[in-house]
């Protein structure tokens, strides 16, 4: 019979779903490692707790993360990964969840690029990147309206006409794509 491989907490972007996996695999190697074991040894209160957090019925203090996180043998790295996934879920800012994201890649061994503000206001929009493909494929003279229709959900011009004609990319050049 094939043992279960051990799950890697860096391909994970939920500490839940995580924490979830890899009790069920813990309890392949050593059946000990039950819900109420596990709550027992983290001093909580009730020995459904872990059940709960894993569900999402209840929140997870970092320090009882830790402290799951450590009977669970995970390495330091990994503790350090989870604690952060933590962070990034309870994160109440933009801001925030940006900055834990980017230490989360960091510690994959991934490096985060940082948007120049044109950039951001490219893929700021889910439109913008759609009617660049547009522009590969109809010929635009214009007509903010035919354009704006062919997107589906479609966008209406008169929200989006300023912010159309901005959009400034130097792949909807056609002239920079030897296009004429």
């Amino acid at each position: 019979m094939n043992q279960p491989s051990r799950p890697d907490v860096f391909q994970y972007s939920d500490h839940r779903e995580f924490l979830g996996v890899y009790h069920d695999y813990l309890r392949t190697q050593d059946p000990k490692y039950s819900h109420r074991f596990i709550a027992y040894q983290v001093g909580a209160a009730s020995s459904g707790w872990f059940a709960n957090v894993v569900a999402g019925r209840i929140g997870l203090t970092r320090a009882n993360l830790f402290r799951v996180a450590k009977l669970l043998r995970l390495r330091s790295q990994e503790r350090e990964y989870l604690c952060l996934l933590l962070d990034f879920s309870t994160a109440e800012t933009l801001e925030e969840k940006n900055a834990y994201a980017e230490k989360m890649l960091s510690l994959k061994g991934l490096k985060a690029h940082t948007l120049t503000r044109d950039q951001f206001a490219f893929y700021s929009k889910w439109y913008i990147s759609a009617i660049r493909e547009l522009l590969f494929i109809y010929d635009f003279s214009d007509n903010y309206a035919a354009l704006a229709g062919m997107l589906n959900p479609a966008i209406t011009v008169a929200n989006h006409s300023t912010r159309l004609a901005r959009v400034q990319c130097p792949c909807m050049d056609r002239k920079t794509d030897g296009q004429s």
